[in-house]
């Protein structure tokens, strides 16, 4: 095509435009279907001629169907038709050319916008990339466009294009809402995963203890590893369909703070300092095994319940739409009222956990700190939260190893360093006082930010792709650099002050 006069488009690259004696040609390709149209028959007949040579073509003769338009002339007017229209949450763009309408485009949305502002708002983004692309396109035709193009919106929306600090505002609130919801979801995997422990660990059931690879975070790290099969995999997206607060909440809030890999860490790193190598080495390895099927066998569980339920009831799926959209948090109100309720209860764990470390922490050291992790664990989430947008961006401004989750990779080697400094500051210190505050911390703060959970969804996920291999190197540089720095800090010669 450019061999033959033919210039490039710049918004479409397969789109052709060739200008001769103010006509023009224009030859646009999608897939194996060419339209050719224009004003310069001569051209538009030599064009054809060309193309012959090279292709095995068909002259199909007026364009009447193309990529799921139907297009007919009607006295002279070009009707666009299309088949169906989705009806949901859209964004509508409409780009009319002096009298004639000349794109349109409707999306449904994946996320629910807090207010019908942000809506518009989204809308305008959208209308002036699309203005833009046909400005730049039609000046390419040769047609002229002269003066700014107007775009018309809500006051609202208007309002925050205009002020940059209303539209600062709309993204706070937005990461306000996560991190609250997250918070409240970190303490409950913080008293769940106690309560796990307390039940398989020495006083109870005993299957788990300090000293064996059946480290005492086991039955957490499995039951959250289970549940993210569940929940994180199998029927994310239908609960995604009620809220993605609700979605996040549970997978980086609950089973994130649910499962600990600093945790597990400490506990394989103890033993080999002790000189128990080989049982730190199979706790990694009998952890690494029981976690990763753990997980499968809560998305085959998961899997297997999906089929009973469409099997017995052929109407589940209808009838899970319908009560999705009715228990949706699709609305200002509804929305105001799930955060209302979730401050009051992060306030009220807050309040109730610091004010039990206030009475207990001299008297019963093991309560007090299952408190103090309480009102530390939902920093913990929500650092890791912030670490969790780093996944997927690769290194360097070539953005290598894309597949590498960095995030979560930086979260769980820096808690298993963090984790064995305070175990060392414990040694050093060894007061009752320094035990409760440094295990508070260690239990909350840094057992929620690591995971297990989302680190063996990521190891799943990776092993299920073409390229299993990554799945294992992952492993690898999480593991081998977390136990490795947590040594050499652990076994820093200490002096213990008298």
């Amino acid at each position: 095509m450019l061999k033959n006069g033919y210039k490039q488009s710049q918004v479409n690259h397969t789109l052709f435009i060739k200008h001769s004696h103010q006509r023009v040609t224009i030859l646009i390709v999608y897939v194996d279907d060419i339209v050719v149209t224009g004003n310069d028959y001569d051209e538009m007949g030599k064009l054809k001629r060309k193309l012959a040579v090279e292709f095995e073509i068909k002259d199909l003769g007026r364009l009447k169907y193309f990529i799921g338009i139907e297009l007919s002339t009607i006295t002279g007017y070009l009707e666009i038709g299309h088949a169906q229209l989705q009806i949901g949450a859209l964004l509508l763009v409409i780009v009319p050319l002096w009298v004639a309408l000349v794109t349109w485009r409707s999306k449904k949305q994946p996320v629910v916008a807090r207010s019908s502002a942000e809506v518009e708002f989204r809308a305008m983004t959208h209308g002036v990339c699309e203005l833009l692309c046909i400005r730049l396109l039609i000046s390419e035709i040769g047609l002229p466009v002269q003066g700014p193009v107007s775009l018309y919106c809500d006051k609202a929306a208007i309002s925050i294009a205009h002020n940059f600090v209303e539209h600062d505002c709309t993204k706070h609130i937005e990461i306000i809402d996560y991190d609250i919801i997250i918070g409240v979801f970190g303490n409950n995997g913080v008293l769940t995963r106690y309560l796990l422990e307390k039940l398989f660990g020495p006083g109870v059931v005993g299957v788990t203890s300090d000293l064996s690879i059946l480290y005492i975070d086991l039955p957490s790290n499995m039951v959250g590893s289970f549940l993210m099969g569940w929940f994180g995999v199998v029927f994310k997206g239908d609960i995604s369909c009620v809220s993605d607060l609700l979605a996040i909440g549970l997978t980086t809030g609950y089973l994130g703070s649910l499962t600990t890999f600093s945790g597990w860490n400490q506990k394989m790193l103890e033993l080999s300092v002790k000189g128990h190598w080989v049982l730190s080495v199979l706790g990694f390895l009998i952890g690494m095994f029981l976690v990763a099927y753990s997980i499968i066998f809560g998305i085959e569980t998961a899997n297997g319940f999906r089929w009973l339920l469409k099997r017995f009831r052929p109407s589940w799926t209808s009838s899970m739409s319908s009560s999705s959209s009715n228990w949706r948090v699709d609305s200002y109100k509804r929305h105001l009222a799930v955060m209302v309720v979730l401050v009051l209860m992060l306030g009220l764990l807050w309040g109730i956990s610091g004010a039990l470390v206030k009475s207990q922490f001299d008297s019963d050291s093991s309560n007090a700190q299952l408190w103090l992790a309480c009102m530390v664990g939902p920093p913990g989430v929500w650092v890791r939260w912030f670490l969790s947008r780093l996944n997927g961006k690769g290194l360097g401004r070539k953005r290598l190893m894309k597949w590498v989750p960095f995030g979560t990779l930086l979260a769980n080697v820096g808690a298993a360093c963090i984790m064995a400094a305070l175990a060392t500051v414990k040694k050093v210190v060894d007061t009752e006082r320094c035990e409760t505050i440094a295990t508070g911390i260690q239990f909350g703060l840094l057992g929620c930010l690591s995971t297990v959970s989302t680190f063996i969804a990521e190891f799943h996920a990776m092993r299920e792709s073409k390229h299993p291999w990554r799945a294992y190197l992952y492993a690898l540089i999480t593991i081998i650099p977390s136990f490795g720095l947590g040594t050499l800090i652990y076994s820093v010669p200490v002096w213990k002050v008298r």
